[in-house]
């Protein structure tokens, strides 16, 4: 539990306790006047009737209405509440190459492994964000849209192997051309391309999909 007013409680406290003390002190006084004008006990109770039990019951309930009204002040605060919160992160989208020659492996596991594990640290790096994933060998095609869901992204990075694109070869112009249809479906604040490859660009559409994406 919290208390919305937590940080007036030192004079909410001290204004509480003034006033119990002032309600004690007029008790006090009361009953001592009291015993001034009527010293004799027999007159006092004839004249002043007094039900002990209603009189200690109605103090109690004002030293507990003096508490309550404490507390109302610091405002106590408990449970959940749904707070609306607007994140703006990066959208990043992997090229990612799967050509048969990503199975080589002068690296461990191999190529393609390897690239895996790199896009796993962005993917880390990146949540908050969102992230898109392009195949590409002969051919590409989107095969995750941009998603917010990194273990969803994961998920299908997980499932790429190099028979993922049946077009074998090394397209460049292709997979840019793919990330900018991905790119041009909505105005984003901040856009970045990742490619991954281990080969040249064999058809030569490389520059055209380089002024696109410009």
């Amino acid at each position: 539990m919290a208390f919305g007013n937590g940080a007036y409680a030192v004079y909410i406290l001290a204004a509480a306790a003034a006033a119990a003390g002032l309600y004690a002190w007029y008790l006090a006084y009361k009953s001592r006047i009291t015993a001034r004008l009527f010293p004799a006990e027999r007159v006092r109770e004839a004249l002043v009737p007094v039900r002990r039990r209603g009189a200690r019951a109605k103090a109690a309930l004002v030293f507990a209405c003096i508490v309550l009204a404490a507390l109302t002040a610091l405002r106590p605060q408990w449970g959940e509440r749904e707070d609306e919160a607007r994140i703006e992160g990066v959208d990043v989208l992997v090229a990612l190459d799967v050509s048969r020659s990503m199975d080589a492996r002068d690296t461990r596991p191999s190529r393609l492994g390897r690239a895996k594990s790199a896009v796993r640290l962005i993917a880390d790096a990146a949540r908050g964000g969102r992230m898109g994933l392009v195949l590409f060998a002969g051919d590409a095609y989107l095969q995750c849209p941009l998603t917010s869901d990194i273990d969803a992204f994961l998920m299908f990075l997980d499932s790429v192997d190099t028979l993922s694109v049946r077009r074998q070869g090394t397209d460049l112009g292709k997979a840019l051309d793919a990330a900018a249809r991905v790119f041009e479906r909505k105005w984003l604040t901040s856009r970045i391309l990742v490619l991954i490859t281990d080969g040249e660009d064999h058809e030569g559409g490389v520059d055209r999909g380089i002024e696109r994406m410009k």
